[in-house]
């Protein structure tokens, strides 16, 4: 026995299995677009509207006919055409002019924004609409990385932005300030909300376990259902954009901006563009700083990945020889030693580890050593994400002198010009800046190493 086989590939453009309405003028909007109308061409033919060859079956639920039906903005639709939904969730059909009720099998995805739904579900005619409903809340993200991700993927789509260099921690600046604008308020001190935007990005916080993250998340389901939308920051962007003369902007433009669009946005009032300017504030002091620091750093000394990793063999032997009480040998005379406890608190204090709570962070940092080695594993910087703080802080302090001398000459000679012009170089090639950019950080690392 032989049964002639129909391939069918789902497909919104072809209308096969994937029906998709969009709200638009009220006053030309017709149930048309859902269920299908008479198709005149053919009434002459068949001499009956209510012929079904003579009916149009392009409406969208019948397109999603076994299948998925999209509803974009559901709550900006006529209300009668909520009406026909009635029936098609419950009973699996729908009326239409002139015909019988009509059997339909497909899933009803809708989706609109928070503050309509509030609405809706203050109305109490809504309430055969909401027992038909699975209603599943979609915060924004509360990952930074993630949310700089959103904005690249927006700005790349877009001719004015691929004309623009943007710093490589531009989008990183603005989506921190997104996510702490989205955060629920910090139970004792405005730092603690910092902690969590690092600690939700997968990042270690020092005195915090990686798995609190979702704990946290439980403990305040609410969060990411309010504060700034990605659109809100890509408009400030634009704007910068368009006040620009170069075709760059920097970190510090971007934060400007969004000031500016704060300032400027008659939606919000003052009470709230006061806390979201000082979100501003700490993205600048506590995420800014450090990472435009590390690059110049980085870019000034070029084996610094090799120093730092030096220095961390070191911390780590010390550390080491301290747990077990036993001396090291020093290697340039060979004499017996004692471990040196003043190096490793000049370490451990750039991260404020106390002297009561010394000894817990230097087992933890042997424990996550043995860990790597019985893995056959390098125990590297990105191993301990507050020891590789701790070990760049140092770096940076000692070296502090010469980057102030290489960097903030008002009137360089020859040789200093050279460094600086290298220096710049490297964060133009390895530091994803551009000439404009990199001028810019070195500056900005000049100011804040004057007010040091």
């Amino acid at each position: 026995m032989q049964m002639p086989v129909q391939r069918v590939f789902i497909s919104e453009a072809g209308r096969v299995g994937v029906g998709t309405y969009a709200p638009h003028d009220p006053t030309t909007a017709d149930i048309a677009d859902l269920v299908g109308s008479v198709d005149l061409s053919k009434v002459s033919e068949f001499g009956d509207e209510g012929d079904p060859r003579a009916w149009s079956w392009s409406g969208a639920v019948f397109a999603a006919s076994r299948g998925l039906l999209e509803m974009i903005e559901i709550l900006k639709v006529k209300r009668e055409f909520l009406y026909l939904l009635l029936t098609l969730t419950q009973e699996k059909n729908v009326k239409v002019s002139r015909f019988p009720l009509i059997s339909l099998d497909e899933t009803i995805v809708a989706h609109t924004n928070f503050a309509e739904f509030r609405k809706f579900l203050q109305e109490p005619e809504n309430e055969a609409l909401l027992d038909r409903m699975v209603i599943i809340q979609v915060p924004y993200t509360l990952d930074y990385k993630e949310e700089a991700r959103i904005y690249r993927k927006l700005c790349s789509s877009t001719q004015a932005f691929r004309e623009v260099h943007l710093d490589p921690h531009a989008l990183h600046v603005a989506s921190v300030f997104a996510v702490l604008s989205r955060l629920g308020e910090a139970e004792e001190r405005d730092a603690d909300n910092v902690k969590k935007v690092r600690l939700y990005a997968g990042e270690d916080v020092e005195g915090v376990a990686p798995g609190d993250a979702a704990k946290m998340r439980a403990k305040n389901p609410d969060e990411g259902l309010a504060g700034v939308s990605p659109r809100f920051v890509i408009n400030a962007l634009s704007n910068a954009i368009i006040q620009s003369e170069a075709k760059s902007l920097t970190t510090m433009d971007v934060l400007i901006a969004i000031k500016d669009a704060i300032e400027s946005d008659v939606r919000i009032d003052g009470k709230k563009k006061r806390k979201w300017v000082d979100f501003l504030v700490a993205v600048r002091k506590d995420f800014y700083n450090r990472w435009v620091k590390e690059d110049v750093h980085k870019a000034l000394f070029v084996s610094f990945e090799q120093e730092a990793q030096q220095l961390l063999d070191k911390y780590l032997d010390e550390v080491e020889a301290t747990l077990d009480n036993r001396t090291l040998r020093d290697p340039i005379t060979s004499e017996e030693r004692k471990p040196d406890e003043r190096f490793l608190r000049s370490v451990e204090e750039k991260i404020r580890i106390s002297e009561s709570g010394k000894l817990s962070f230097r087992q933890e940092v042997v424990r996550k050593a043995m860990g790597a080695y019985k893995r056959g594993e390098k125990f590297t910087l990105d191993s301990h994400a507050p020891l590789h703080d701790a070990v760049e802080q140092y770096l940076f302090e000692s070296r502090r002198d010469v980057l102030r001398l290489v960097s903030s000459a008002a009137r360089p000679d020859d040789e200093t010009r050279q460094k600086i012009s290298v220096v710049e170089k490297r964060l133009v090639d390895e530091y994803a800046y551009d000439p404009h950019s990199a001028r810019e950080a070195l500056n900005y690392v000049t100011t804040l190493l004057a007010q040091e």
